[in-house]
């Protein structure tokens, strides 16, 4: 009899061990059903807003801990737990929310999911003067946003501005070509969109004609020119009345203030495009347009476009008076086709080069000194009594500075204007 007491003693003691050591942490109550924890709710609901939201999370069960996540993936208690007395979980951008409840005693919670779609208003973009453009001198760069408030992070280094860029809080000056681009951030805001100006500095301007309406001079220099018959026509942009068309008969623009053009050394850069190429007069005889030419006879300088035997293309020519005769160069390393755009630039210092957009085409083996005539500057036309070589096409943007440009604002240039 003691034998059996001792065995039924001991198996009620095993039995106590293994449900000891279950990992089953629910407690059966009388009757042996085990409660689940009440549905979790969201305040406010899932659902579009234009605002950043405080969501809070209930549960009715009493002292029930919630874990929730942010990332889409479903909660677990090695989540974050969810603290009633925070204020909230702030929902800043879209997200979506899962929570589940645990408590000692009772089966977990369902999991709860609440989608959010943060769709904040942007912040104004900023405003930076300076607009892009070519200038001749330093600019002070100013930056400006609409919204109230809004802070302004800049750079000038060609990254895209962040948070962590510098702040801007006054004027700047730039001195050499400069890229600045500038965003705005406010809380509770999507930051703006980035606003970016290039800033081209090319110093030595001595005239610049965009010929936007009329031929005067946009340097501020007041060398304005005088139109000939010459009429307004669409420019490389599609721009109307922002180029002039020649008739190749007698139209050209003629720029007073002689003295202004006489250059110990010089860039000049012009846009043009034929559609008719010069006509041919005979054998090793280049048909020719002139571009620009200052003093009579070939004078100071002379530059054309010019076709060579039954090419259909044209070429560049320059030329000018020198003491003992002319001193001409051609350079055909690079061919103009009809109805195409070309920007030209030759500079002039110990020696010429001719840049075709932006590139170096070819450089001259000498240079032998202008004999300077005081003329006035053609446009479109040679100053000669015998063949003014009247250019026949389009051409805008011309530009006169009074030293030879590098090859790298040569090739600023270009990039500014294409």
């Amino acid at each position: 009899m003691l034998d059996r007491r001792v065995f039924i003693a001991a198996a009620l003691l095993l039995t106590l061990i293994f449900a000891a050591c279950s990992d089953d942490d629910t407690t059966a109550p009388p009757g042996g059903v085990v409660q689940t924890v009440d549905s979790l709710t969201f305040s406010p609901p899932g659902g579009n807003y234009a605002s950043v939201q405080t969501v809070n999370i209930g549960c009715p069960t009493a002292d029930a801990d919630i874990y929730y996540t942010l990332d889409g993936s479903d909660p677990a208690e090695s989540s974050t737990l969810y603290d009633p007395l925070s204020g909230g979980i702030t929902i800043a951008a879209t997200a979506t929310v899962k929570a589940k409840a645990y408590k000692d005693g009772m089966n977990p919670s369902a999991i709860a999911t609440a989608d959010y779609t943060i769709d904040l208003p942007d912040v104004a973009e900023p405003q930076i003067s300076p607009q892009g453009g070519i200038y001749a001198a330093d600019q002070l760069v100013t930056i400006t946003c609409a919204t109230a408030g809004a802070e302004i992070r800049y750079t000038t280094d060609g990254t895209e501005p962040n948070q962590r860029s510098p702040l801007y809080s006054r004027s700047f000056t730039v001195s050499s070509t400069t890229t600045v681009r500038a965003r705005a951030f406010a809380a509770d805001m999507d930051p703006s969109p980035i606003a970016e100006e290039t800033l081209v500095i090319i110093g030595g301007l001595v005239a610049y004609y965009p010929f936007s309406g009329n031929a005067n001079d946009a340097s501020g220099n007041g060398r304005d020119g005088v139109p000939y018959g010459v009429l307004m026509a669409t420019d490389r942009h599609g721009v109307g009345r922002s180029a002039y068309q020649f008739d190749g008969v007698d139209d050209y623009i003629e720029l007073t203030d002689e003295a202004s053009f006489d250059f110990t050394e010089y860039t000049i850069s012009v846009w043009v495009r034929v559609d008719t190429l010069p006509i041919v007069p005979g054998p090793m005889q280049p048909g020719r347009y002139t571009t620009i030419n200052k003093g009579s006879n070939l004078g100071n300088y002379t530059l054309d476009v010019a076709k060579y035997g039954g090419a259909s293309y044209c070429n560049l020519s320059y030329s000018h008076r020198t003491a003992t005769g002319n001193w001409a160069m051609g350079c055909t390393a690079e061919n103009l086709y009809r109805f195409n755009w070309y920007q030209v630039i030759i500079t002039m210092d110990t020696e010429i080069n001719f840049y075709v957009n932006g590139v170096l085409a070819c450089t001259s083996t000498g240079m032998t000194a202008p004999v300077v005539n005081d003329d006035n500057v053609l446009i479109g036309k040679l100053r000669s009594a015998s063949d003014e070589r009247p250019f026949k096409g389009f051409i805008d943007d011309v530009r006169f500075y009074n030293r030879a440009l590098s090859a790298a604002e040569i090739q600023q240039l270009y990039n500014a204007e294409h």
